[in-house]
């Protein structure tokens, strides 16, 4: 018998194409888009609470003093480009299998040859 592991969360920033959104949706993960305007600290509370992985254009979430690894669920910050949304979803849906497991505390940047893990 296998042992099935959890699909991850996602909350995502404002910044982040509505295409990922879609995605997610459609293809049924729970995903949440950030309220416009709230501040970055409240957002990754929100993330954290919720064990939400947080997928962001922001790469101030990658200061790893003002956001250290015990305030964080987990971060992918996108190195993509976001005005081509094939690129952008074959990107992300390649990297979702990465982000099953061990995540928590851990930074990512997604480039368009896959999933970078920031040191921390």
């Amino acid at each position: 018998m296998s042992l099935l592991r959890p699909k991850p969360k996602f909350l995502l920033d404002e910044n982040v194409n509505v295409a990922i959104y879609k995605f997610l949706k459609n293809s049924l993960y729970d995903a949440k888009l950030v309220t416009k305007g709230i501040s970055d600290q409240k957002v990754l509370q929100l993330s954290l609470l919720e064990l939400r992985v947080l997928v962001t254009n922001d790469f101030d979430f990658a200061d790893m003093e003002k956001f250290p690894a015990s305030k964080i669920y987990c971060i992918v910050i996108l190195r993509l480009p976001q005005n081509n949304p094939e690129i952008l979803l074959k990107s992300f849906s390649s990297a979702i299998i990465q982000l099953i497991k061990g995540v928590k505390g851990k930074r990512f940047e997604l480039l368009v040859d896959g999933l970078k893990k920031l040191s921390n």
